[in-house]
């Protein structure tokens, strides 16, 4: 192999450096969250009925959104707006109000969220904030139901992660009754 030059930089240096550099900081940002996209694509079942020409066209379709923590993109009873991808970081579904508020899962980076309103035409059925800093990439309503209108793997996809997902809040929420009745018991 050839001789390479590296030049390593710690978190701090790098920071000072963008501090100083607006177009370094855009640089990394644009080639952290490219990567990010790279690696979705390649992994996430959601891409797999794609080839990587469709893979690149479709990705060019969702919108990249930066969220700070505590930021609502879903809320309960609301119509649905589109399909999410977390890119990065992470969110939480919660379903009820403050104090009874109940979290029934955390999803990170490739994880999607939105689809069950969309698939059933019902509104949302949870609540989704983001727990941190998070990147998440969204695909408006309308290009989601061509998309599905197409391609009738892709909709047997979503039918299945749907039905998985209510499946699994049902069973948190029995657990949930269960627990509180014997609360009362006590």
């Amino acid at each position: 192999g050839g001789e390479a030059d590296l030049l390593e930089l710690g978190a701090d240096a790098l920071r000072a450096a963008a501090g100083e550099l607006p177009q370094l900081a855009e640089a990394l940002d644009r080639f952290t969250r490219e990567r990010l996209l790279k690696n979705l694509l390649a992994t996430s079942p959601l891409f797999r009925p794609f080839s990587a020409q469709q893979r690149v066209d479709l990705a060019r379709r969702f919108t990249g959104h930066d969220v700070a923590p505590g930021t609502e993109l879903i809320r309960e009873g609301d119509p649905g707006r589109g399909l999410y991808i977390v890119l990065s970081g992470e969110v939480e579904v919660c379903k009820g109000e403050e104090p009874f508020e109940q979290t029934l899962a955390t999803l990170r980076t490739g994880d999607v969220f939105g689809e069950i309103s969309l698939i059933r035409h019902t509104p949302a059925t949870a609540t989704v904030r983001a727990g941190r800093p998070t990147i998440v990439l969204f695909l408006a309503r309308e290009f989601f139901e061509r998309l599905l209108a197409a391609l009738p793997e892709m909709r047997a996809f979503f039918e299945t992660l749907t039905e998985e997902r209510l499946r699994d809040a049902e069973i948190v929420n029995e657990d949930l009754l269960t627990e509180d009745d014997e609360r009362v018991l006590i």
